[in-house]
């Protein structure tokens, strides 16, 4: 006790703290200064961290050179995340006890945050992105998008090209039935033929919920078979003799976990697996409200065809399917998300059946297509799958889409994505 006495009275402490506050802060601002690696903030807020900008007089007078440096340090700031994380929590657990109070969320968009919304009923809403006109620049990324496209088909007149639309909840209003058609635009600014391009047709919120996860932006089983469906009517699939990979029937109902209310189905509509009582997806992440909002995840058991995968000449497996069909671990059902089950966004993918009677094909697409790969690859000889997010940073050199065609015999190419990868610049390296 003496010696704290002691320094109490030699102003020991009052000197100290701000020291050593000073000190944390330093070493604090350092590691995030000397810290290069991109950081991931999709889980928590939908987006990237930012990056160090690179150095421009024009951007150092406007003072966009500080701004987006101070950013990117920000960023990179340790333990950011975390405390980010427990904030939103804390923060929009209360905000949504007020909401539900307040308002039905019937036949009306509530606003939660970063452009998330309800929509629905107090005990059966969705949260959905809220559909809005494009921005001149993503207006203008679109148009760079379709004359890619348009050159590659026309550089490679033996090539099929063909491209599918995801559409979803930021294409469209479901309260006052507002539809934005960046299909329609996009389709026409491709010159590509009418039988070569299809969508996800959604046309109003019971047919979008049933589709897609009432919780993430990606789609329910439902919405990816009928995607499946409508690529291998696109392709022709059907024409060439080639036959649908339809569900596996569960006639023991061995698989997945009890379902207390199944999903209602059309006569001879195969009945989907319950593997999650309690997903959380990326709308949760955007808002910290994954332990706030769950719905259940189904999946549909398929016999894909014998096949072999690879990334970057290595053997590898792609998504844990018959993992979570037999799993009964609740903390694996609350643990689960849409890549762990179809697998993750790689550069490149490389799906080998064997079938040399049949062609290659070429899948340009982001995480969408993830659920889709080992179906279509099934028809084809080799599938070769392209995320232009990550091509580069996995092969270090930059995609081209001409010289990949040539190298590796391709006969079709198919675009699969929801919008953003149409209008986002992330998409426009091939």
């Amino acid at each position: 006790m003496k010696w704290i006495v002691k320094m109490v009275k030699h102003d020991v402490v009052k000197l100290a703290v701000p020291l050593v506050v000073l000190a944390t802060l330093f070493v604090m601002g350092l590691s995030a200064v000397t810290n290069h690696e991109r950081v991931d903030f999709c889980q928590l807020e939908n987006r990237f961290g930012n990056e160090y900008p690179e150095w421009e007089d024009s951007l150092w007078l406007s003072g966009e050179w500080q701004r987006q440096a101070t950013d990117a340090v920000s960023d990179r700031l340790p333990f950011v995340k975390g405390v980010k994380s427990s904030f939103f929590w804390l923060r929009n657990g209360l905000l949504f006890a007020m909401q539900k109070r307040m308002y039905s969320f019937t036949d009306y968009y509530v606003n939660f945050r970063r452009d998330v919304f309800f929509y629905g009923d107090k005990e059966d809403f969705s949260l959905l992105y809220c559909a809005k006109p494009l921005s001149d620049k993503r207006q203008s990324i679109m148009q760079t998008m379709a004359g890619k496209i348009n050159s590659e088909a026309s550089g490679n007149p033996g090539v099929g090209f063909y491209l599918y639309y995801v559409t979803k909840d930021d294409d469209m209003r479901f309260d006052n039935g507002r539809v934005y058609d960046y299909f329609g635009q996009l389709c026409s600014l491709t010159n590509l033929p009418e039988t070569h391009v299809d969508r996800l047709k959604v046309g109003d919120f019971c047919t979008f919920r049933r589709f897609f996860y009432r919780t993430d932006h990606h789609w329910q089983c439902f919405g990816s078979y009928q995607g499946y469906k409508d690529i291998f009517r696109l392709l022709g699939l059907d024409e060439q003799g080639e036959r649908l990979n339809e569900p596996v029937a569960d006639p023991d109902s061995t698989l997945g976990v009890p379902d207390d209310s199944p999903p209602v189905l059309a006569n001879g509509e195969p009945r989907p697996v319950l593997v999650s009582r309690m997903y959380h997806g990326s709308k949760c992440n955007v808002t910290g409200t994954a332990g706030k909002f769950q719905c259940k995840m189904y999946a549909y058991q398929f016999n894909y065809s014998p096949m072999k995968i690879t990334v970057d000449g290595k053997p590898s497996k792609y998504g844990n399917e018959d993992f979570y069909l037999h799993n009964k671990n609740v903390s694996e059902e609350f643990e689960i998300s849409y890549g762990k089950m179809y697998g993750d966004d790689i550069g490149e993918l490389v799906f080998s059946t064997g079938r040399s009677d049949r062609p290659n094909i070429l899948v340009i697409g982001n995480s969408y297509d993830n659920p889709l790969l080992k179906l279509i690859a099934g028809h084809y000889n080799t599938l070769y799958s392209i995320d232009l997010r990550w091509y580069e940073k996995q092969k270090g050199n930059p995609f081209c889409m001409d010289d990949y065609i040539r190298r590796h015999n391709i006969t079709t190419v198919l675009f699969v994505g929801s919008g953003t990868m149409y209008y986002s610049s992330d998409f426009l390296n091939f």
